[in-house]
């Protein structure tokens, strides 16, 4: 069962990385890190994007709607991105270290609960009666997915 868990979490944060090469090969100031290797203590911290303040409000747009007409602008911030497993609901338990692990990242202004079908109702509100003090967003699988494949139908800048 381990090495099931490791597989999935792998395989949760590479599809998430994927995706975040897939933005930062489009814009300009995007960038992301990775401190430590899949299954290392990481405090909650799969990936932290280095952006432009607006980009959650980009990324909310291309989920909902396929597409986007706002440009990353504004001072350089943190986006903290816990990656959880593709293919299985966010269970409350995931959703609870989720939140228990913000407080951990004082230097972010954002914190991205990233992956699975959905989140499970119980997930759900314990997020949202407990991060009334964050910013805190939700991206599913498919909405991860289809950023992804907005940023690869646009132009390489370098071609334009």
């Amino acid at each position: 069962m381990a090495d099931k868990k490791k597989k999935t979490g792998k395989k949760a944060e590479m599809l998430t990385a994927r995706a975040v090469c897939d933005i930062a090969l489009k814009e300009d100031r995007f960038d992301f890190t990775r401190n430590t290797t899949t299954n290392t203590p990481d405090l909650g911290a799969d990936l932290i994007l280095h952006c432009p303040e607006n980009t959650g409000e980009k990324m909310k747009e291309i989920a909902e709607t396929g597409e986007s007409t706002i440009e990353l602008e504004g001072k350089s911030t943190q986006i903290r991105i816990d990656a959880k497993d593709p293919k299985d609901k966010v269970q409350k338990d995931d959703a609870k270290k989720f939140v228990g692990d913000i407080r951990k990242h004082p230097l972010v202004s954002e914190h991205w609960l990233v992956g699975g079908k959905s989140l499970t109702a119980p997930a759900r509100k314990f997020i949202e009666e407990n991060t009334d003090w964050a910013t805190v967003r939700y991206f599913s699988q498919n909405e991860i997915e289809k950023i992804a494949t907005y940023y690869q139908s646009l132009p390489d800048p370098d071609d334009e």
